[in-house]
């Protein structure tokens, strides 16, 4: 070896040891090269109320359409994080929700839920009102005006606690369905003294010749904060509070109210 050095000199020396060294590097190229790239996020599963139109309903393939479903897709959309939007009977999105199948889009803070679900911050002040025929002997203005009436809700709704309280109480008899059109059908009819329903609801039905008898009262029954919610049991809050700062992005560069009212005039064309 020594003779081999001084015959070579220094630098051939280096590319000799170089060349010793050069399949352990080729080897560890290979290696790296055949490593597994990071995988893609995995869609996050999120229910919606299927009738509940403009602000939720199904659409076609039960897709979740509406207001809620386009306002967080556009969300996780801005911080690359896929999504899949379903459509589901109320219930039944409660239901995967506490079991951990799905996250709800869009529900209103219980205790029951607290219970189980984490939440994102309020993404959406929903109104909602007290519809009546326009012959109404009546008026409402509070809570206590409900006492002894025939109201229509939505079945596994919450109204705000005041009125979930006074439900409790029996202090009015409460008639659920699925949907608000069978609500507005029993009122104009009839065969109920109100309707629970939100503020774009009346927007998208209450243009329709069979709900021309109805009106809104001025004063909404509550104006309530609409959550993402998430299981407990998915360990997401990091990603709920990502998802909160885009969505206060969304709310700041002003795409909400046009997103808005382009839902709305989708409902209007698209609901039977």
């Amino acid at each position: 070896m020594n003779f081999a050095r001084r015959r070579l000199g220094p630098a051939a020396a280096r590319l000799l040891t170089l060349a010793w060294l050069a399949p352990s590097w080729v080897g560890m190229v290979a290696r790296a090269s055949r490593a597994p790239l990071p995988a893609p996020a995995q869609a996050l599963v999120i229910d919606f109320d299927a009738g509940s139109a403009p602000t939720m309903y199904a659409g076609q393939g039960n897709e979740a359409a509406g207001v809620y479903p386009a306002l967080v897709r556009a969300a996780f959309a801005s911080i690359g994080q896929p999504v899949l939007l379903r459509a589901r009977p109320f219930k039944r999105m409660l239901s995967e929700l506490s079991s951990g199948e799905a996250a709800a889009g869009a529900v209103v803070r219980t205790p029951e839920r607290l219970a189980v679900a984490d939440y994102s911050a309020d993404y959406f002040e929903e109104k909602v009102q007290v519809f009546q025929r326009a012959d109404a002997s009546w008026g409402f203005e509070h809570l206590p005006n409900l006492r002894g009436r025939r109201v229509g809700v939505i079945r596994g709704w919450s109204y705000g606690a005041a009125f979930d309280q006074a439900r409790a109480r029996q202090e009015f008899l409460v008639e659920e369905v699925e949907n608000d059109p069978q609500n507005f059908s029993k009122l104009a009819n009839g065969r109920l003294d109100c309707v629970l329903a939100t503020e774009m609801a009346g927007r998208v039905y209450l243009d329709r010749p069979e709900f021309a008898v109805l009106r809104a009262r001025a004063k909404p029954l509550v104006v309530i904060g609409i959550a993402l919610a998430v299981a407990k049991s998915q360990g997401q809050t990091a990603l709920l509070r990502r998802f909160d700062a885009a969505m206060a992005a969304l709310h700041k560069s002003r795409a909400v109210e046009p997103l808005i009212e382009a839902e709305i005039q989708r409902a209007r064309k698209t609901m039977p």
